[in-house]
């Protein structure tokens, strides 16, 4: 690993602890900038038998708002709903975060429903509202920090991201892209795992790559 990037992954690992809210994204480190080769593979294809064979219980949700929903009603009318981890302080969903207004206008158009769900225990009701509110969020935003939907989805980072079928049916699990991850960036995604899933579910096709290893801080639960 050269050192620029040992040094960018340090960086990164130190956001990850949970303790105190990272700084922002140190200037002389933009977007653009090429990865080195050892970290420029991008996510981990999982086996398929990482979505689970089960559909999912209509799970009871606590909204950073303060109101009670379901998975269920998060799906409502909806041909699919998208579940997608964030959280306050992984330097990983920082970079994610501005992007969930207009993916969850898109979804909006494609009659798909769009779920945020933050579940540290170090973030705060109000600070995740004003973060929804910083970057337009639009979706609703649920609060899982007894971590009952994490052991239920089996979500592992903070950044994984989930596509639920009619049935409440894990249809992809993983990254939403190959774009972000722990010591490196890319200035556009070459993979878009999420946006190929959702598009072979609504066409009623085989999803081609089911599951991938989503990057971002690890969960403990």
């Amino acid at each position: 690993m050269s050192r620029l990037a040992g040094l960018a992954l340090l960086l990164a690992l130190a956001g990850c602890s949970g303790t105190e809210p990272a700084d922002p994204v140190p200037a002389a480190e933009p977007a653009a900038r090429e990865p080195a080769p050892e970290v420029a593979r991008g996510p981990e294809r999982l086996e398929p038998d990482a979505l689970g064979a089960e559909p999912l219980a209509d799970l009871p949700l606590r909204l950073a708002d303060g109101r009670a929903s379901s998975l269920g009603a998060a799906l409502g009318d909806a041909r699919a709903l998208v579940i997608a981890y964030t959280s306050l302080r992984c330097p990983v969903t920082r970079l994610y975060a501005p992007g969930w207004g207009p993916l969850g206008a898109e979804l909006a158009e494609r009659e798909v429903a769009l779920l945020l769900v933050d579940p540290m225990q170090v973030d705060d009701d109000p600070d995740v509202l004003a973060a929804a509110e910083e970057h337009g969020w639009t979706a609703p935003v649920a609060r899982d920090p007894e971590g009952a939907l994490t052991e239920a989805l089996d979500a592992r980072r903070t950044a994984d991201v989930f596509l639920l079928d009619r049935e409440l049916r894990v249809r992809y699990r993983g990254a939403k892209d190959d774009q972000y991850g722990i010591g490196y960036r890319l200035a556009a995604p070459r993979e878009r795992y999420l946006a190929d899933a959702l598009d072979a579910l609504l066409a009623g096709e085989p999803i081609a790559v089911p599951a991938t290893e989503a990057p971002g801080c690890k969960l403990n639960r």
